[in-house]
């Protein structure tokens, strides 16, 4: 027989869940309105939440100090900012098609973090595999 998995929440998480709940219906709501683009501030949110999971990997393993943390984040959106000028410009290429259902702004805003992306990726396993190599 199946063992019954007991889930216990209290207050807190309770009345995060539904501020959270709150946040995700008025962005939908916002975003529905036309004041801005649902796909943009989905990847935005992705893009930071893959870069704060990053971030505390590199924290935990010891390859990044619980202090330098904020810097992680301050580097990885400097990234971002500049790959996105740089595409915008022309000199880096696209990583992503344009066309009716994209506009030319999100392409740009989605290449430039698909390319900070996996540039901090290689410096994240860049620096743990350093640190991991010291260790031993």
């Amino acid at each position: 027989m199946a063992e019954r998995i007991k889930v216990e929440m209290g207050l807190r998480e309770g009345l995060l869940a539904i501020v959270f709940a709150a946040l995700v219906l008025t962005i939908i709501a916002v975003a529905a309105a036309g004041y801005f683009s649902a796909l943009l501030a989905g990847v935005l949110l992705t893009f930071t939440v893959v870069m704060i999971f990053l971030g505390d990997f590199l924290a935990k393993t010891g390859a990044l100090s619980p202090g330098a943390r904020p810097i992680w984040y301050v580097f990885t959106l400097g990234l971002a900012l500049v790959l996105y000028g740089l595409v915008q410009r022309g000199v880096v290429p696209l990583a992503v098609a344009a066309g009716p259902a994209v506009t030319l702004e999100e392409a740009a805003l989605v290449s430039a973090l698909l390319y900070a992306l996996f540039i901090t990726a290689v410096v994240g396993l860049a620096a743990a595999a350093y640190h991991w190599s010291k260790r031993r």
